[in-house]
């Protein structure tokens, strides 16, 4: 790993990549809004199915609602209240600790169900960010990158899996393959620190990557 303060010369194009992902970012945003219209507008009262039965949607708002539930109230947090008399059902379930502390905190503010709209808009647009960044690295082309990023914000896959929330934070694993990719032809520390901290986010987030 190069070691050292960064010059002038060095900082300015980081400040330049971080502009370019900001300004990505909210493209993306923006398109996620598209794609997901009308949620905007009923953001407070339904969630989204996608292709998908309603079912597995609400399913997903009851996993959040219960871990909100189980911090306020100090109840245990694995005795969720299905498959009664069963104790420790909700570790057959596919939890995601770091969405679900984030529903609950935004919830606190805007109610659950619009706190799980906004967590879900967010992954949305950060799958994009994700699918831009490793395509910025793969072309070095922007143009191509933002294609990417829009085509995986709001392809079929992303509007198929709208009611499945931990198959829409593909923005981490994502960030990681990037990280790895920059770190692979550059050996600068923050290039393993963002491939670390997008690997954690993943195992927190989407259940396939760790046991049950």
């Amino acid at each position: 790993m190069r070691r050292g303060a960064p010059d002038e010369t060095s900082a300015a194009p980081v400040r330049g990549r971080w502009r370019e992902a900001a300004a990505a970012f909210a493209v993306l945003a923006l398109a996620a809004a598209i794609f997901t219209w009308p949620l905007a507008l009923d953001g407070g009262s339904a969630v989204p199915a996608g292709g998908g039965p309603p079912a597995v949607a609400l399913f997903g708002l009851f996993s959040m609602e219960w871990t909100g539930q189980a911090l306020a109230e100090g109840r245990p947090y694995w005795d969720a209240p299905f498959f009664h008399p069963h104790r420790g059902t909700f570790a057959w379930s596919e939890t995601q600790p770091a969405t679900a502390l984030a529903v609950a905190v935004l919830a606190r503010a805007l109610g659950s169900i619009a706190a799980y709209n906004l967590v879900l808009w967010l992954y949305l647009a950060t799958f994009g960010l994700g699918g831009y960044l490793l395509a910025r690295r793969l072309t070095g082309d922007w143009i191509a990158a933002l294609w990417a990023g829009v085509w995986i914000a709001g392809g079929t896959y992303a509007t198929q899996q709208l009611g499945v929330l931990h198959l829409l934070a593909g923005g981490f694993p994502l960030a990681c393959q990037a990280s790895l990719l920059a770190l692979s032809g550059d050996l600068r520390w923050r290039w393993a620190w963002g491939a670390g901290a997008a690997y954690l986010l993943t195992f927190l987030t989407v259940p396939s990557t760790r046991c049950s």
